[in-house]
Formats: structure tokens, sequence, C-alpha cells
């Protein structure tokens, strides 16, 4: 990483896990920007111009590369830490998730990410009009850790309270930032 690349953690998992809210709180808390969840601002649109929930495989593929575009974008603005509420790779996870199988083939996108934050999805599940997962929870969560740890990506997985995993974001976050002036 260089010094004008800020660090990237990204909070991937299930859906009501508070990932936005934690995002959010720790841009605020480290006084930087965070990347939105782009394929959520996608699904409201399409759910709201259409009525349905009917994925092509190759929405899944636009979705992973403009969510990287914004990433990267975001990055230029970012001071210290870029937040990321998902990422490219997270797209992935939800592809098999709406499809119940691996894609096929996937763009080769490379990631930035220094850390993942997983929620543990054993909060309580709020339904709005596009959240339909409740029964995909602990799959999605057990699906990202799997993952993971087969491609040897770090990861946190958050437990407690929101105010319990804002904490320990933090804590992590700041560890990771004291490592990287340690190593220059």
């Amino acid at each position: 990483m260089s010094d004008a690349e800020p660090l990237r953690v990204c909070v991937v998992g299930s859906e009501s896990t508070g990932k936005t809210t934690l995002c959010a709180r720790l841009a605020l808390h480290y006084q930087t920007t965070w990347v939105p969840e782009y394929p959520r601002e996608y699904a409201l649109e399409k759910v709201r111009a259409q009525g349905e929930r009917v994925w092509e495989d190759g929405e899944f593929e636009q979705l992973a590369l403009e969510q990287q575009r914004r990433e990267d974008d975001y990055a230029l603005r970012a001071r210290r830490v870029l937040l990321c509420d998902t990422d490219a790779f997270a797209v992935r996870v939800w592809f098999e998730r709406y499809h119940g199988r691996p894609p096929a083939a996937w763009p080769h996108i490379r990631s930035h990410v220094a850390h993942y934050l997983i929620p543990y999805p054993d909060v309580p599940f709020v339904a709005d009009e596009i959240r339909d997962g409740e029964r995909f929870r602990w799959w999605m969560y057990e699906r990202f850790v799997a993952l993971f740890d087969e491609l040897g990506r770090p990861y946190t997985v958050l437990r407690g309270t929101y105010d319990e995993r804002f904490v320990e974001a933090v804590e992590l976050i700041d560890g990771l930032l004291e490592r990287e002036v340690s190593a220059l």
C-alpha cells in the first residue's frame, strides 16, 4: 500500500446485520469516506421499476464491476482508511445466493481490500422493501467464512451488540493502521 492508498476495510455478510450502519459509523469515527453498496441501490431501482427480483447472470458481473469502480473512485478521496459496504467478491457470493450455484465465469477483479469484517447474523432481522433473505442469513455467513478461509483472505467476525461490534472494528482497524506505520 502506497502513502496515497488508504487501508481498505470491507464489511460483508448476511442481510440486516448492521453492515451499512457500521460502515457509516466507522467512516465518521475515522473522518473518512465510505463506499455505499451499489447492488442494493440497483436492486431498489429494479424492484421499484419492475416489481420483481428476476436476476440475469450478467447483471451480477456488471454490479461487481461497478462496485469496484466506485471503490477505486472513493479511495482517491479517503483519509487513511476506506470503508466498503460490500465489494466485487461479495457480489459473487450474492450471485450464488440468488442462483443456487457459483457463476460459470467471473471477471477478474483485483481486490485491494486489506481486511474483511463479517457481522455475525444473530441480531434481529429487519425486513424492508427488498430484503428477502432471512432464511439465507446463516448460509451467507457460513459461505463467506468458508470462502475466506479457502482463499486465505483476512477477516474478523464481529459479535455482540452493535456498539460492541463497532468497538471491536475500531480496535482492529487501529491495529492495522499501526502495523502499516511500523512497516514504513
